[in-house]
């Protein structure tokens, strides 16, 4: 690292990353999933670390708990992200989530814990004879909604058959919890020993199957002042996201269309912190077209290098092309590729043409940069890769094409903990 800048080096578990072919990154890595292999993940770090003289890891996935947990095995290097691994462990945690909300005194959502079907219908029954009708039921360790189950508690009890293909045990327990019907808004913060210096809240336009493919900044003080109550109460330091839903429990229809406007949402629901997202997430695109590289100072602070400067970081250096204009200026990103897939799962022509005038008029993707087009090329390229292979997939298997994608995705990304049983236990992580 020179004076005053940085060296981007990146280390990727994705053989054809968007980032190996950015001219911001110095040198790039392929090293091995850490859900696969441990032991080769944390050899490869180490030789990167010392060969290149890394000052700070900055984890970008669920990469964070693998290298926080093993940190002890790398070499000197500061890395940014909860220095205990236990906290990671505690807000990824769907069930132990909830209660840390509970403990430093923010609003929780009644939320149990299953290890059997038994367990599953039991808890349903209770829901409702409370007058709870409708809940969702996903493994404590999840990501992006991808293994949710929407529950109705009248019907579902009568056709339990439908549940018995969940792979609910001991050792891969699921939360179960009332249905909020409301609307849905998420947060990114960078934070140090608690206090945060960046934040950015937004709204997802056009969802699909858990995704959020555009989303559109919004100003909510409320949740502002929980991110930073929650970084306080947490000594929080690092990246950190969070899914919330503004509305109220046990309602049989959504009052959010994505037409709406926040201020159209009555001032009487309450704010539910659905999960927590201890890492990197997309509010970092929004954050980097508000402050450039303002951001970076913060690294930069974290390393001791340079004083922080937080008046600069407060205010907004983005140039104005990159926001869309309706009444006010704001930040409206979109990606690319699940966007089409969204905008092919709309129904009706009115409703189609709506969706593409938001998806490719009334929106910026967030990787296409004219100083640095080649990720945005790479992701196309890898997005006709798996069109042509879903197609393929689609032929031979009869598997839909939306259903292909997803899977091919969550293939791609690291989880923790690790999918098999028998990779689960912390002492055999630990060797």
């Amino acid at each position: 690292m020179e004076k005053n800048q940085l060296r981007i080096l990146l280390a990727t578990t994705v053989t054809l990353d968007f980032g190996l072919v950015s001219r911001y990154v110095h040198k790039n890595f392929v090293i091995p999933r850490p859900d696969k292999s441990v032991h080769h993940f944390i050899d490869s770090l180490t030789q990167i670390i010392q060969n290149n003289a890394v000052h700070l890891i900055v984890p970008g996935a669920e990469e964070i708990f693998y290298v926080v947990k093993h940190k002890s095995r790398l070499p000197a290097c500061k890395i940014f992200a909860p220095n205990k691994f236990e906290l990671l462990n505690e807000v990824h945690n769907k069930y132990l989530f909830q209660l840390l909300l509970s403990e430093i005194g923010l609003k929780n959502l009644p939320s149990y814990m299953c290890s059997s079907i038994e367990e599953i219908f039991q808890q349903m029954q209770l829901f409702k004879d409370i007058g709870i009708l409708r809940c969702i039921l996903k493994p404590v360790y999840s990501r992006g909604g991808l293994d949710a189950v929407v529950c109705n508690s009248t019907s579902d009890l009568l056709e339990q058959k439908k549940y018995q293909k969940l792979l609910v045990s001991e050792e891969n327990p699921y939360v179960i919890q009332p249905f909020v019907n409301g609307l849905h808004l998420s947060t990114f913060s960078v934070a140090i020993d608690g206090n945060v210096l960046f934040h950015t809240c937004y709204r997802t336009l056009l969802p699909f199957k858990g995704f959020g493919t555009i989303r559109e900044e919004v100003d909510d003080k409320e949740l502002f002042k929980w991110c930073t109550k929650f970084a306080k109460a947490t000594k929080y330091t690092g990246h950190i996201g969070f899914d919330f839903i503004r509305g109220h429990i046990g309602t049989t229809g959504s009052s959010f269309h994505r037409r709406g406007t926040v201020a159209e949402i009555e001032e009487s629901m309450t704010l539910y912190a659905i999960e927590c997202n201890p890492r990197t997430t997309n509010g970092l695109d929004i954050l980097s077209l508000k402050h450039e590289k303002v951001i970076w100072q913060a690294y930069m602070r974290f390393l001791g290098e340079i004083p922080f400067n937080e008046k600069n970081a407060k205010g907004s250096t983005t140039n104005e092309k990159l926001y869309v204009k309706n009444n006010n200026y704001y930040i409206r990103l979109r990606t690319t590729v699940p966007s089409i897939m969204a905008i092919m799962k709309v129904g009706g022509l009115q409703d189609t043409v709506d969706s593409l005038k938001l998806a490719f008029f009334d929106s910026k993707d967030d990787m296409f940069w004219w100083t640095d087009p080649l990720p945005f090329g790479l992701m196309i390229f890898r997005a006709f890769v798996q069109f042509f292979a879903s197609l393929w997939t689609l032929a031979i298997k009869g598997i839909p094409l939306a259903k292909s994608a997803v899977q091919s995705l969550k293939n791609e990304l690291v989880v923790f903990p690790p999918t098999k049983p028998n990779d689960r236990n912390p002492a055999k992580n630990e060797k």
